[in-house]
């Protein structure tokens, strides 16, 4: 399949550009509300812009699966995760930058801790990369293991912050700047994609140092999740407050539970394998 959709991307690609611009152009109307005369037109731009969106993500994972199997290089699952480990720090800094220039643009508390979730999630993987660079010892990786269960527990209290701000109506979500609002939202949904990619990838299982990031592409997932509906409910469900509270409470509670579950289940079963460990070196 991502052969397929290559090869015709390689082939039309003028019409990949153009789709590309229909995209953005969809979305903005969308956001500055071009379409309020008609409902049926702005639901119809919404969901051709969040299609195209999705076009987007399979190309981009038709490259990477080209780039993988051409390389031997991205073979290597060591050095593959190391790579991806980099690039996900990378990736979750120009978020960190990006949420706080809105953040100040927009004077909005949310983003600002919406900036501090992806601290953590950059903090941790920086662990992840030192530990791969330092030493692959099995005890080091619970130990890791075990901090990084930590760090979730830490982002669920954050979280908790987040949602607290949206059912108050304290979050000042509004659309003053339209297009960094609607690429916030694009790279949220290309996160979504790509951490439930990770999430559910059979080698996750199989390789020990695969474990270690799996449940931070997690939280990731159930966050942009979130990230998603609120911005759904602020564009569409502006005359609805009281559905738009509940929706927030019933998801909100649900992810800052799977998180806090999470996140012990991880500390508990660290400690018991380094327990174990320690005995048998003694």
């Amino acid at each position: 399949m991502f052969k397929k959709v290559l090869g015709l991307a390689r082939k039309y690609w003028l019409g990949v550009l153009a789709l590309n611009g229909v995209m953005l152009f969809l979305g903005l109307a969308v956001i500055v509300h071009a379409f309020n005369g008609n409902l049926a037109l702005k639901v119809i731009a919404s969901w051709l812009s969040a299609f195209l969106a999705f076009g987007d993500v399979m190309l981009l994972l038709s490259l990477w699966q080209n780039m993988k199997q051409r390389s031997r290089l991205l073979q290597n699952t060591y050095l593959k995760l190391l790579i991806s480990t980099h690039i996900g720090l990378v990736y979750n800094i120009c978020y960190l930058v990006f949420a706080i220039s809105l953040g100040f643009l927009a004077k909005s508390s949310w983003y600002f801790i919406y900036a501090l979730y992806h601290l953590v999630f950059a903090v941790s993987k920086s662990a992840i990369a030192r530990t791969l660079q330092n030493d692959n010892r099995p005890i080091l990786f619970w130990q890791m293991y075990r901090r990084l269960g930590y760090c979730l527990i830490l982002s669920a209290v954050i979280f908790h912050l987040l949602v607290i701000f949206v059912t108050s109506g304290r979050d000042n979500l509004h659309t003053q700047h339209p297009f960094m609002v609607y690429l916030m939202a694009l790279m949220t949904f290309i996160n979504l994609i790509s951490s439930s990619v990770t999430l559910f990838s059979k080698k996750g299982r199989q390789v020990l140092q695969l474990r270690a990031g799996r449940p931070i592409h997690f939280a990731a997932s159930l966050f942009s999740l979130f990230f998603l509906q609120t911005m759904l409910l602020r564009l569409y469900g502006k005359d609805e407050l009281d559905f738009q509270r509940l929706m927030t409470i019933i998801l909100g509670t649900s992810i800052f539970l799977i998180l806090m579950i999470l996140g012990i289940a991880m500390i508990s079963i660290a400690y018991q394998q380094t327990k174990s460990m320690q005995k048998t070196e003694a």
